[in-house]
């Protein structure tokens, strides 16, 4: 059974995972990566994850702001990072008017 895309980095990173990892899955569950390949983490990705391209750069600020959300902790003493444990996304968006899923799923 193939994860679904929704839940890659969550699943990637449920545990201590480094910075450039966590970026190449990020990278990987939008679509910039390709899923599981089966090298894992190729090298020739290291450049995109290491911050010395823009496409490096954007990831790492994505980290960072989910970071920021509280959804991705940050380890104290090691460049690592970790999908907060319990962190869920409520489903409540500002400005989202659900009314229309709702009347979706009643069909």
């Amino acid at each position: 059974m193939s994860e679904s895309k929704d839940f890659i980095l969550k699943s990637r990173i449920k545990d201590w995972t480094d910075i450039d990892i966590a970026m190449y899955y990020l990278g990987e569950s939008l679509g910039i990566f390709p899923a599981d390949d089966p090298l894992g983490f190729p090298v020739h990705y290291k450049y995109h994850t290491n911050g010395s391209s823009p496409v490096g750069d954007k990831l790492y600020d994505m980290l960072r702001e989910l970071i920021g959300l509280g959804a991705v902790e940050e380890h104290a003493d090691e460049p690592q990072v970790r999908w907060t444990p319990g962190y869920e996304v409520d489903g409540y968006f500002p400005g989202y008017d659900d009314s229309r899923a709702s009347k979706e799923s009643e069909r």
